[in-house]
């Protein structure tokens, strides 16, 4: 009888333990899909903050570029007005080497006269 009443405890203990086994393979589970939801959403995540990561790069790098040709343009503009300075210049310098021509021309006429 003590034999019978200890395997009825253990057949019980048994039910009992198979029973909470079921509960946390369900528990466990449930635990997974939250979890590989968790990690969808990560890698969603991940992947939305990448591309916008990869959208700022270009712009930036479309930035500098801008920036470097607006740059240029201006170094341009500024060259183009040395130049043209330069070249009134010249002009200048090409009339008053003219005129002085011209008179020393004249001078050395009248001397020879």
């Amino acid at each position: 009888a003590l034999w019978e009443a200890r395997c009825a405890a253990l057949s019980e203990e048994r039910v009992q333990l198979e029973a909470n086994t079921t509960e946390l393979e369900g528990v466990i589970h449930e635990n997974e899909i939250s979890a590989n939801e968790a990690i969808t959403q990560w890698e969603t995540r991940c992947a939305t903050l990448n591309e916008r990561i990869e959208d700022l790069e270009l712009q930036l790098a479309s930035n500098e570029k801008d920036i470097a040709v607006a740059e240029l343009e201006s170094e341009m503009r500024s060259l183009t007005a040395n130049l043209e300075a330069n070249r009134v210049e010249k002009e200048k310098t090409q009339a008053h080497l003219k005129e002085t021509k011209d008179l020393l021309t004249s001078r050395v006429s009248e001397w020879d006269e």
